[in-house]
């Protein structure tokens, strides 16, 4: 900015001045109006409610942990696209959908590094639309219905474990 235009008074035009008046009046103007807006959307809308349930496959197959998997050897059936279905205590339906792909977690604490190992394979379900189903039911493929619950060792994840 030119000192011409930073000493001459308000009232008084000056060479190239007016534009840069303009300029900063309508960068001011813009200011105040994206300030009006946005502080009317202070409230999110509420999302749709969701939940995720881990289904543990405890198949012990041997494989690098954080690897695809599907459920192997007697846990066959829990694969990715089988049917499932959540009842309530009361056996009403509360969810159906498709088992996704799992990933290969460590089965045993002790640490060796990324080489193939026991393994359990884990599957997050997602459920929108879903508010809880603590106490609830996964049933497989018409297989003998698994309970769901919290898991206290993960700040109570809900959790449905194959047996």
């Amino acid at each position: 900015m030119s000192s011409a235009v930073a000493d001459a008074p308000a009232d008084e035009p000056v060479e190239g001045g007016g534009s840069l008046r303009i300029v900063g009046t309508l960068v001011l103007s813009a200011l105040a109006l994206v300030a009006c807006a946005s502080g009317s959307e202070d409230v999110e809308p509420a999302a749709d409610p969701a939940t995720t349930v881990r289904l543990v496959i405890p198949d012990a197959n041997l494989r690098e942990p954080g690897v695809s998997c599907s459920g192997a050897s007697p846990f066959r059936f829990a694969h990715p696209e089988a049917g499932f279905v959540v009842t309530s205590p009361s056996g009403t339906t509360v969810f159906t959908g498709k088992l996704p792909q799992g990933i290969a977690e460590k089965a045993l604490t002790i640490d060796l590094g990324d080489q193939r190992q026991h393994t359990v394979c884990v599957m997050r379900l997602e459920m929108p639309g879903v508010d809880s189903v603590d106490g609830h039911s996964i049933v497989i493929d018409d297989r003998s219905p698994v309970p769901i619950v919290p898991n206290p060792n993960l700040d109570g994840a809900l959790e449905a474990v194959l047996s």
